[in-house]
């Protein structure tokens, strides 16, 4: 887009009339404080409400020492800027892991965290309580690291939800589906944004093995049976990082009580 130079400088002009800086500038100035103090007075609240949940995390261990500070001064930023409860809780339970750091801490948690919504803190929680289950059986795999399918995943979000239709049905018949299909399809569309973005954060793997699909069992090991069609399953599971960041946020969590998880697919 060309821009006429004598238009800039009329335009530049005007604005700098004398009579257009007395009308302008108060209003401006006054916008400019008014933002600045709003902005002032939420980061003080909201590291007020932080510190008073990080006082209460440290209640009974040692007192905080100037090193100890130091550690989490790196924090405070992104601590500072949220105004939720349950991310607030969040920070104040990371600031007490990078303290102890007994359950391993790394400072990208800070990143991470600052990247998490209140909805997304949450479904770390369930996905905590399902995964850190006992199992029955050996899997030979890290604790809480087993893999499962994409339903499972859905299912731990909200155990009621249920959908009749997939995607391309979505796209296919939408014109005629009403508005409780609609709401069904965007509830949907949102748990797999939430999955996806806890892949991207590195919180869940998300792998893909080729295997038979018609097997048998040979005591716990599944053989696959002879001529039978080889087919690509995706599983997800929590990595090593995302366990050790949500024991970092969550207050360390430990494992659950309950018995052994279900894998019988919701119908």
């Amino acid at each position: 887009m060309h821009l006429d130079p004598d238009t800039i400088k009329d335009a530049l002009g005007f604005l700098n009339n004398d009579q257009v800086k007395n009308i302008l500038s108060p209003t401006t100035k006054a916008i400019g404080e008014s933002l600045k103090d709003l902005y002032d007075a939420t980061i003080g609240e909201n590291m007020r409400n932080v510190a008073d949940k990080f006082r209460e995390r440290r209640s009974g261990k040692r007192p905080t020492t100037h090193e100890d500070f130091k550690v989490i001064i790196p924090l405070l930023q992104g601590a500072s800027v949220q105004s939720d409860p349950t991310l607030q809780d969040r920070w104040a339970n990371l600031m007490d892991s990078a303290i102890d750091q007994s359950e391993g801490y790394l400072p990208s948690f800070a990143q991470t965290l600052s990247e998490m919504s209140a909805d997304e803190a949450h479904y770390l929680d369930r996905l905590w309580a399902f995964f850190s289950q006992p199992l029955d059986i050996n899997t030979g795999l890290p604790f809480a690291m087993w893999p499962v399918e994409h339903w499972k995943l859905v299912d731990v979000y909200d155990p009621k939800f249920r959908i009749n239709f997939g995607h391309a049905e979505y796209w296919l018949h939408k014109d005629k589906m009403g508005d409780d299909d609609r709401a069904t399809y965007a509830k949907l569309n949102h748990i797999e944004l939430v999955i996806q973005d806890l892949i991207r954060l590195g919180i869940i793997s998300r792998t893909e093995k080729a295997e038979a699909k018609d097997h048998y069992l040979l005591g716990e090991t599944p053989m696959p049976m002879r001529g039978s069609e080889t087919v690509l399953k995706t599983e997800y599971a929590l990595t090593h990082y995302g366990v050790s960041f949500i024991r970092a946020v969550s207050g360390n969590a430990g494992t659950t009580d309950k018995g052994g998880p279900s894998d019988q697919r919701p119908s």
